[in-house]
């Protein structure tokens, strides 16, 4: 329902949205991030689960890895 992220999704198809895409499974992405809606107690909960897998890694361990490969 939020505005901003409608707003985008009307104009995908062209120049100024060109960063943006939708994938298959009807998620907005911004330079293949996930975008969320502008709603605090969505963001914490994304927040929340993003954070408590067992598969994240902080931005320096992801580096430190990359740099190890």
């Amino acid at each position: 329902m939020d505005l901003s992220l409608k707003n985008i999704l009307s104009i995908l198809d062209i120049d100024k949205a060109k960063h943006f895409s939708l994938g298959v499974n009807g998620i907005l992405r911004f330079r293949n991030r996930v975008c969320v809606s502008e709603d605090d107690e969505l963001k914490k909960i994304v927040s929340f689960e993003g954070h408590k897998s067992k598969f994240s890694l902080s931005p320096c361990m992801t580096k430190m890895y990359q740099d190890l490969i």
